[in-house]
């Protein structure tokens, strides 16, 4: 490496302000860890069902639905829709693996001391094989539907509608489309009356969580959107540009000094 003046150009980054360089390197490790973080946490709490009397609504995870779809969202817009394929993928891998441990967890041996807390650990996190992979597959469906979608209804209204409402409009539709695709290849993979388990639904509650969920999905979606998205998105922008001045003026000096 080149010197003058005693700097080379890792000393020049160095002294370099931090807060610019890599706050968007930050910003990207903290939404791949809420996305794997809210994609485990969404697979744990849809073990918990929501309905009155005889009516099934939906399971709780769908809370933590949201937010994985929007964090999606984010990433196709600051970074491209390839990259968020590659984020949810490692979620993906993340979620398997969480399924691998508690596999694991459920096959160890117990002593008779704590049988019952091991018989209590089994009643929340046994699921049937049909469940687990009816998740796997919904997520997969769900995560190519609003990725893709997103992406193209973005792409499609760029010239032709102001920013904002771009954004807002590409969440909501493509939220309404991979909602429907990941609560119909659940609902149906994992609760169809066709005679495989015990936990089947008849077809009427198969539908009627299926539109309540999309439901719920698209109006918990557009409050966090509305309020959080796209200025976090647009934050993100910024940080970019001022990354590539900033790098740009330390190369300058670079230049200058060879």
């Amino acid at each position: 490496m080149q010197r003058n003046d005693n700097y080379t150009i890792e000393e020049i980054v160095v002294k370099t302000p931090k807060s610019t360089i890599f706050t968007v390197q930050t910003y990207f490790v903290g939404l791949v860890a809420l996305s794997v973080l809210f994609l485990v946490l969404l697979n744990i709490y849809a073990l918990r069902p929501i309905g009155f009397g005889n009516i099934a609504l939906n399971e709780f995870g769908i809370v933590f639905i949201a937010p994985v779809m929007v964090i999606q969202k984010i990433v196709v817009d600051v970074w491209g829709k390839n990259t968020a394929y590659k984020i949810s993928l490692f979620a993906l891998v993340c979620q398997i693996v969480v399924i691998l441990l508690t596999l694991l967890a459920l096959a160890l041996p117990v002593d008779d001391a704590r049988a019952e807390m091991a018989y209590n650990f089994k009643l929340v996190f046994e699921s049937h094989w049909r469940i687990v992979l009816a998740s796997i597959l919904a997520f997969i469906v769900a995560t190519l539907c609003n990725i893709y979608i997103f992406d193209k209804v973005k792409a499609y209204c760029q010239s032709r509608i102001k920013e904002n409402i771009i954004f807002f409009l590409a969440a909501i539709i493509s939220t309404l489309i991979a909602q429907l695709a990941d609560d119909s290849t659940f609902n149906i993979l994992a609760y169809a009356p066709i005679g495989l388990t015990s936990y089947e639904f008849d077809w009427r509650t198969v539908f009627m969580t299926l539109f309540v969920g999309a439901g719920l999905q698209i109006l918990l979606e557009a409050f966090i959107v509305g309020s959080f998205a796209m200025h976090f998105s647009k934050r993100i922008k910024r940080k970019l540009v001022q990354n590539q001045i900033q790098m740009s003026s330390v190369f300058h000096k670079y230049d200058a000094m060879v």
